[in-house]
């Protein structure tokens, strides 16, 4: 099909992006300095964007300050303009700012993490762009995702750096739980569409299982399980780095090949080639009822309908396996009223009882079948109750974690 000349023009726009992204998380990766960080995101503002005016305002070490500036030499604030700026909770206006420091810029975006503000990025477009539409707002979804990966990623060195010098090898592991800990949603959906539930089990203190559920949109939803082979604090540095990823080629409404492309090219970067990441991905559509999605060698995820149980099944290696994946294409499935997908690592297939059987997947669609109703809360407490009762008393060895999803089409 040939593409219209607005298709045209987005498709450099948006491989560009993604080129910079990679920098970015690259930069992250080999542990660049600050500095070198805040100049590379300077660099994509002015170059790249051609953003006139920019100040960005960041608490580091709990002191906060200019990180860089662009065409405000003489920029100055004081603890009332951070107070100004904090009650910015999302994108804003400051062109009726009471504040005269900030009334001469166009835009705000907070940058928070865990709802505490990590810094502030003022923004004031060039006057020759006034009578064109907004280059803030056509970009605000990338800005926004830049800033948030290299100041979370900076936040995240300096709470690791703080507390090992603090405490030693054990705080370390705390630390890197919390880190861990920390990469899954607080929050799942429950509306009329669609409503999750999720399990999450760390096998010692630090865990290598991610599961995410974004909505990009009231009847658009992503969503993924993933794990990283080996355990320990590089896998969970290299996962919450992969979440970082993930979530910034969502924002960037990826067709989900190309996603993958991008994040098995992350996964190599970050891990040298010594980690792999086994990914299950959908993207739900609630106007078409349709499901999308790409199993990369994860344990097969469960759609469950009317005590029927089917496998959606792996067609690509892990992320991280390969230099490049192979061609794919991906699986899209239109789903009936009340059907549950279960997500699942392979914590919970593996778990083995005290004669070293698997738990394996046909005992879970087992399980699936016997509990037999459309509710999401008791089909958990159904399933984990059957898996406690074989395992009984063997001890458990890998991650636990499950996403469970009801669509209510």
């Amino acid at each position: 099909m040939a593409l219209s000349s607005s298709q045209k023009d987005k498709l450099p726009d948006t491989k560009f992006k993604l080129r910079r992204i990679l920098e970015v998380t690259s930069a992250i990766n080999e542990n660049r300095p600050s500095l070198e960080l805040f100049e590379l995101f300077g660099e994509i503002l002015a170059s790249d964007l051609k953003i006139g005016k920019v100040v960005f305002l960041s608490q580091l070490k709990g002191e906060w300050k200019t990180a860089f500036e662009i065409g405000c030499p003489n920029f100055s604030f004081n603890e009332k303009t951070i107070d100004n700026l904090s009650q910015y909770k999302d994108i804003g206006n400051l062109s009726d700012s009471e504040d005269n420091r900030l009334n001469t810029f166009d835009t705000v975006i907070p940058v928070l993490h865990k709802m505490m503000a990590l810094g502030f990025l003022l923004l004031k477009e060039d006057a020759q762009e006034s009578s064109k539409v907004s280059t803030v707002i056509k970009n605000v979804n990338y800005i926004q995702s830049t800033a948030n990966i290299i100041m979370v990623a900076i936040e995240n060195k300096r709470m690791a750096k703080a507390q090992l010098e603090q405490v030693g090898l054990k705080r370390e592991l705390q630390l890197a739980e919390h880190i861990q800990k920390g990469l899954l949603p607080s929050v799942l959906p429950n509306n009329n569409s669609i409503s999750a539930v999720a399990i999450h089990q760390s096998y010692g203190e630090i865990g290598g299982d991610y599961y995410d559920l974004i909505q990009t949109s009231p009847e658009e939803y992503y969503f993924c399980i993933a794990d990283i082979s080996g355990k320990g604090i590089s896998a969970a540095l290299i996962m919450s780095n992969f979440q970082a990823t993930f979530r910034a080629t969502v924002n960037q409404a990826l067709p989900l090949v190309k996603m993958l492309e991008l994040l098995n090219k992350s996964v190599l970067e970050s891990s040298r080639g010594d980690k792999f990441i086994t990914f299950f991905v959908g993207k739900y559509d609630c106007r078409n009822k349709e499901l999308e999605y790409v199993n990369c060698a994860h344990p097969s995820a469960l759609l469950f309908n009317e005590n029927r149980v089917y496998e959606l099944k792996s067609c690509i290696p892990g992320l991280g396996m390969l230099n490049e994946l192979p061609p794919f294409e991906t699986q899209s499935i239109t789903m009936t009223t009340n059907t549950i997908l279960a997500c699942y690592t392979d914590g919970i297939s593996e778990l083995e009882n005290e004669k070293g059987e698997p738990f394996g997947v046909k005992r879970i669609k087992k399980s699936l079948r016997n509990f037999g109703k459309v509710e999401l809360e008791g089909l958990v407490q159904h399933v984990t109750k059957d898996l406690i009762s074989f395992a009984e008393n063997s001890k458990v060895t890998d991650d636990i974690a499950a996403l469970n999803i009801l669509f209510k089409v």
